[in-house]
């Protein structure tokens, strides 16, 4: 399967299509989406800067997630130790190993972190937008589909163990702590 979904999207690029996956690829890498996550964090505490309950510390969950995504990722990518395709398909060069997919990953732990705290139905252009991304990664012929698939799951339970452990340990602590007041 991996190699048919990899021949099918070298043998089909169009231009224009290039010309769209390529820098959105580029713009989605794993550090990228790290320093977006830090500012939306930044930004949304700052907006909250005059809330005095613990909502605001949900900013934080984001970059935390997407750090955490970024970690696991590289230790799976070493651990795995899985070749990427071959070098003549890809548009873009990555010498790195190929399983799970750092981009795929840190795309669905940022939109799965925002997903467990907002809820919003507006997050489907978020989660369109991580399915393009995990798509462009087959397209420019640097990702198995193996690759993508795991990359989206690892990044769903990272986002899911980190909010897990957020709502048990830093949430409740401030809830008690607030109401021992």
């Amino acid at each position: 399967m991996d190699y048919a979904v990899y021949h099918f999207f070298v043998g089909h690029r169009l231009e224009v299509v290039t010309d769209f996956l390529v820098p959105l690829t580029k713009a989605s890498a794993p550090e990228f989406l790290i320093i977006y996550s830090l500012f939306i964090a930044m930004l949304g505490m700052f907006l909250m800067a005059y809330d005095h309950n613990y909502a605001r510390l949900n900013w934080l969950l984001l970059p935390i997630t997407v750090i955490t995504a970024a970690v696991v990722s590289r230790t799976l990518k070493h651990v795995i130790d899985r070749p990427r395709p071959p070098l003549a398909g890809q548009l873009i060069y990555e010498f790195n190993p190929s399983m799970p997919s750092g981009h795929t990953v840190a795309a669905f732990a940022f939109v799965g972190s925002i997903s467990f705290i907002w809820r919003k139905w507006w997050l489907i252009f978020l989660w369109i937008l991580a399915v393009i991304i995990a798509v462009s990664r087959l397209y420019i012929g640097v990702h198995w589909l193996s690759d993508v698939v795991v990359g989206a799951l690892v990044g769903l339970a990272v986002s899911y163990c980190v909010f897990v452990i957020w709502q048990r340990y830093v949430c409740h602590r401030f809830l008690v702590s607030d109401s021992n007041r």
